[in-house]
């Protein structure tokens, strides 16, 4: 069994409810996808293409989905499910589409995505090194998701997002170590 059939199981087991949906076969998303064009002024061009999208405990995959690094991407978005799980439907949705506000100071978005984004950079270095999280195309490729578009300009402090990528890509290094040793 591979590991991403592992990482399926483990996750059916978990959230019975939970199911991969391609994003071209859902409506939600198309529909989505025509909202987040408008409120990012057409700057969100990606998101049936690139981005995997996970509403309630249902993964919409998108277009790019078989080249993409499918376990890291199921282990971030299991990240999600579990603070679903903990906060509440209400709680949760509230916080990470409008607590504080939609863009810019969306204080619950950043923390709900960094939380899942520490789960992506692990299985990033465990898969290929830590030399990949201390690629500046890599770290960039993180850190403008919470500062652009990508994810509606969730945090207007990019100093603030580059340092948490430092300590939690420091953080990791420590772990592999420990683990190591």
């Amino acid at each position: 069994m591979s590991d991403y059939d592992k990482l399926v199981a483990e996750m059916r087991e978990e959230f019975p409810k939970f199911k991969i949906v391609e994003k071209k076969d859902s409506t939600l998303m198309k529909l989505c996808n025509i909202g987040l064009l408008i409120i990012t002024f057409g700057q969100m061009k990606t998101f049936m293409s690139k981005f995997t999208t996970t509403v309630l405990f249902t993964i919409y995959t998108p277009s790019e989905w078989e080249d993409a690094d499918q376990v890291g991407i199921l282990k971030h978005e299991r990240v999600h499910m579990r603070q679903l799980r903990r906060h509440g439907i209400f709680w949760f949705w509230l916080g990470y589409c409008f607590l504080w506000f939609p863009t810019c100071f969306a204080y619950y978005r950043k923390k709900y995505e960094q939380e899942a984004y520490e789960e992506t950079l692990r299985h990033r270095a465990q898969t290929g090194g830590m030399r990949y999280l201390e690629h500046p195309e890599y770290r960039e490729s993180i850190i403008s998701n919470f500062t652009s578009a990508k994810y509606f300009w969730t945090w207007p402090w990019r100093k603030d997002i580059e340092e948490w990528y430092d300590a939690c890509v420091r953080k990791i290094r420590l772990e592999l170590l420990e683990s190591r040793g």
